[in-house]
């Protein structure tokens, strides 16, 4: 899944999809090699840079509205695509 100026969007309903989407945009935000659907945003260098390169991600290519405030309280991206998931698209 190329997650770097594609116009394909991301399947919001199946919850592997997303977070499979969220650990690309992770990797590359965060400039990791490996990130798991467990890992805190913040343990793993996460900052307010790293915040809205992620939420620019996911407003482009999961078409879903998610606020800084939210990818704060949500920190793994197992519970940020769980969020995802629940709430669905715009």
């Amino acid at each position: 899944m190329d997650v770097q100026g594609s116009a394909e969007s991301v399947d919001s309903t199946s919850r592997q999809n997303v977070e499979e989407f969220l650990v690309a945009v992770w990797k590359r935000a965060l400039n990791l090699d490996h990130v798991t659907v467990d890992e805190n945003f913040f343990e793993v260098g996460g900052d307010s840079l790293a915040a809205l390169e992620i939420l620019v991600a996911i407003d482009e290519q999961v078409e879903a509205d998610v606020s800084i405030t939210e990818l704060y309280e949500l920190p793994t991206i197992r519970e940020l695509a769980g969020y995802i998931v629940d709430v669905g698209v715009r």
